[in-house]
């Protein structure tokens, strides 16, 4: 609850200490960069080639959740964060209709 509060005051300090100017010089192009990244990721994160539109009567959330985490596991780097939770899914014990 207390982090805005201390960003503001750390910020306050450092304009305080080194300047409005200098702050700026240093903060504006770290931004813009970790900006710039993050809306790189966004965009390649949404991107998929294989991604299947069906009409609302039509989806099934097992069948998506399978086909999601087979094209995962196709492209390789889906076990790397996914606490094995791929691997439950793909159990026997997980069917589909």
């Amino acid at each position: 609850m207390l982090t805005n509060p201390a960003i503001f005051a750390v910020i306050a300090l450092v304009r305080f200490a080194v300047g409005y100017a200098e702050l700026a010089m240093v903060q504006v192009p770290i931004t813009m960069a970790a900006s710039s990244i993050g809306v790189w990721l966004f965009s390649v994160q949404h991107q998929f080639e294989a991604t299947s539109w069906g009409e609302a009567e039509d989806w099934d959330f097992r069948r998506a959740v399978v086909d999601a985490t087979d094209a995962a596991l196709q492209v390789g780097f889906a076990p790397l964060g996914s606490g094995g939770l791929l691997f439950r899914i793909h159990s026997p014990s997980f069917q589909t209709r």
